[in-house]
């Protein structure tokens, strides 16, 4: 099917059409009743299938520009894509960025703050911090040494007085009158310390007020720088919503809830980009956003951090390598970014940023990317956003960290050299040239290439339904039928010898009772017109004995053969119950199956007409119509005189005369009971074929659905082929 599209913006709504027409040929009614049971079963699964395509192809209609090339920039959580189009934004002076770069620079001409103020302001309060704590250590050290010099002198105080006490007593007056105007040693000694430490005492006072007096200005001075950077701190905050770096993460997974857009102008050649939000974080905080910016976009950048292949994840958790596959398998244009994460200077001293290892590292990365995306995905470049960030930045905040980092960087390379030495100029060098040339091709080439991954994978999906469910159950339903006929066929061949084996047993029993009974008879020894009368008798009764045996022997078979009968069937319904819970989980489809795989058979009813059609065992004494019986009776004409003398030969014959007729009555027995058996059993024959045909009807069931995926495949495919072509 070649698909016609007249404008490329209309392609979804064209390819609704053209798969609305396909589920409406498919879904045709059928006049026959069992095939419209299946293609029921096949509209409901086209339905489902077409929705599932409506659905996507909606998405993709909603979010699609066709009018700017859009990258996005895509990958795992803190990577540094932020940081990379917060680089592009000033490099390409992009116009929110040039916007919030006009109104620092507008803040910046206002306050007139600049780092080197900030600086030496913050500087000044750590001085000042610093010389209060210096002062009030001064302090602490010259109390402990006046308290110090306090306990020497009450010790020395104490041993002298005691001394001079010691030394008074047992002195004469005038001893004692010499010691007031010329005192001895002790008490000169006392006196000296006193006036010691009375002056000591005087200096702490006059030590005390110069350090409160110096410690309150050292106070004022410092909360006076304090107020003063506060106040600065507050016009910082103001300037902050402005400086270059707003966009770029704190290192928390759910800083970038929602996708943003950013336009560029390059030349004459309009572009956007999409910051995405990591796709490690709180996903379910961001699923809408990747989702739709993904669809939006007509190439991407995945970004990392690792010099590894993304990794897989496990049978609980999806891993980095499935999300991209599952969220850019659609995209014409795939890039990977490496973004080496360089903090010193000194890395950037080798001859390329970054090492052997890592190359053969990014060679694996550009290997499974390849698998996973095809053709495609382009391959790995190498960035130090950080530092090239650094190098584009004039709008920094005055003594952050960043503008720490930028001096740092820029003390030995020019801010174009530090671009060149990141890779960032190369980068944005093909940007701008081969990557957005060109771009309405790429656009249409890229819009309609995800609706082609949308038709290709319903075709893969169906193609699997086919292959791994309907297929494998299709053959394997055979199987069971297959089986089931067997046992069938098994059952009913069992049910007719013990039919046969009991007729004939009870046709015997029949055969040797008579037979006993008139031979009791003839050993009394009976004429023959006596004989004549009770072989006739003999037979009469136990023909009707046999009558009446039969009907409950035949019931009990035909119970024994009922039994069977469905149990063979309810095991067939049990395995093919089985087999569709087994093939629903088959493979990674969506589409919902409820298929009833007992539908062909209808156990009652059948089961019901073949218990009917065994009445004819139940009461089988029309088989045994006494007449033709009877009337193959026959009696020799013995010769009267030698009956007459020899009583001995008249009862051999009577006897031989029992086993002849007796012979001849079995045969018509055992040929009606045959004829019955037969006819009854042709009938019954007819009834399992009906079982037989109803379990056909599943595999038919199972064959059309199967018949109508393979179409729709069919079709599907063709639709996938066109659009490839188109794409």
């Amino acid at each position: 099917m070649q698909l016609n599209i007249e404008k490329p913006e209309r392609v979804y709504l064209q390819i609704e059409k053209v798969v609305g027409d396909i589920v409406h040929k498919l879904s045709a009614p059928s006049d026959d009743e069992s095939i419209e049971a299946a293609k029921s079963e096949s509209r409901q699964i086209l339905k489902d299938l077409q929705s599932n395509i409506n659905k996507q192809l909606s998405e993709l209609r909603e979010n699609a520009d066709w009018e700017t090339f859009t990258i996005a920039f895509y990958g795992e959580t803190n990577a540094g894509k932020s940081t990379l189009i917060e680089s592009l934004r000033i490099l390409l002076k992009e116009a929110s960025k040039m916007e919030e770069q006009r109104k620092f620079k507008e803040w910046e001409s206002e306050t007139e703050i600049s780092d080197d103020h900030v600086e030496t302001l913050r500087q000044e309060i750590d001085q000042l911090e610093e010389k209060i704590e210096q002062h009030k250590k001064a302090w602490i050290n010259y109390e402990k040494e006046f308290d110090l010099n306090t306990k020497s002198f009450k010790r020395t105080s104490k041993d002298l007085k005691f001394k001079i006490k010691h030394k008074k007593k047992g002195v004469g007056f005038w001893q004692r009158v010499i010691w007031l105007f010329r005192p001895f040693e002790e008490q000169v000694e006392l006196k000296e310390a006193k006036a010691e430490f009375k002056e000591a005492k005087s200096e702490r006072t006059s030590y005390k007020k110069n350090y409160s007096n110096e410690a309150l200005s050292l106070k004022i001075s410092f909360t006076k720088k304090k107020s003063e950077n506060q106040k600065i701190e507050k016009v910082l905050s103001d300037a902050i919503q402005h400086a270059d770096g707003g966009i770029i993460g704190n290192g928390r997974s759910d800083y970038t809830l929602d996708t943003q857009r950013y336009l560029f102008t390059s030349g004459s050649q309009k572009f956007a980009i999409l910051d995405v939000p990591g796709i490690e974080g709180n996903e379910t905080k961001v699923v809408n956003s990747i989702w739709s910016a993904v669809k939006k976009a007509h190439a991407v950048f995945y970004v990392t951090s690792k010099a590894a292949p993304p990794q897989k994840g496990d049978d609980n958790n999806s891993g980095t390598l499935e999300k991209i596959k599952a969220h850019l398998g659609a995209q014409t244009e795939v890039w990977s970014i490496y973004n080496k994460r360089i903090t010193n200077p000194m890395q950037l001293e080798k001859p390329e940023i970054i090492s052997d290892d890592e190359k053969l590292s990014l060679e694996v990365l550009n290997q499974k990317m390849q698998e996973q995306l095809g053709d495609n995905y382009q391959r790995c470049l190498s960035i130090s956003a950080y530092p090239a960030f650094l190098a584009s930045s004039t709008c920094l905040v005055p003594a952050s960290q960043e503008i720490r980092n930028q001096k740092k960087f820029l003390t030995n390379r020019s801010r174009e050299e530090l671009l060149e030495r990141t890779n960032m100029q190369s980068f944005l060098d093909m940007l701008t040239g081969n990557m957005v040339s060109d771009s309405r091709a790429k656009i249409e080439r890229s819009n309609i290439n995800k609706a082609h991954q949308v038709i290709s994978g319903a075709h893969e999906q169906v193609f699997l339904l086919q292959k791994e469910k309907f297929i494998p159950l299709l053959e394997q339903l055979k199987n069971e039928v297959r089986d089931a006929e067997i046992q069938l066929d098994a059952a009913v061949n069992t049910f007719k010898a013990r039919l046969s084996n009991t007729g004939r047993s009870l046709i015997e029993d029949f055969k040797r009772d008579s037979r006993k009974e008139v031979y009791a008879k003839i050993e009394k020894n009976i004429s023959n017109d006596e004989f004549k009368t009770v072989l006739k008798n003999c037979i009469t009764k136990n023909q009707e004995k046999l009558s009446d045996k039969l009907p409950s022997t035949m019931k009990r078979e035909l119970r024994r053969f009922e039994n069977n009968l469905k149990d063979i069937i309810k095991k067939l319904n049990r395995q093919t119950g089985d087999l569709l819970k087994v093939y629903k989980n088959v493979g990674n489809t969506e589409i919902e199956l409820n298929i009833d795989l007992k539908n062909g058979i209808n156990t009652t009813s059948l089961l019901m007409s073949i218990i009917g059609g065994g009445l004819l065992f139940w009461n089988p004494a029309g088989w045994f119509v006494l007449a033709p019986a009877l009337a193959t009776l026959v009696f020799q004409v013995y010769k009267a005189v030698r009956s007459f003398f020899s009583s001995s030969y008249k009862m051999a014959q009577q006897k031989k005369s029992v086993d002849e007729n007796l012979d001849r009555v079995e045969s018509v027995f055992i040929s009606e009971f045959d004829k019955g058996l037969s006819e009854s059993m042709r009938e019954l024959s007819g009834k399992i074929s009906e079982i037989k045909e109803g379990m056909q009807l599943s595999i038919g069931h199972i064959f059309e659905i199967n018949q109508s995926l393979k179409l729709a495949e069919h079709e599907l495919s063709n639709l996938s082929d066109s659009l490839e072509y188109t794409a």
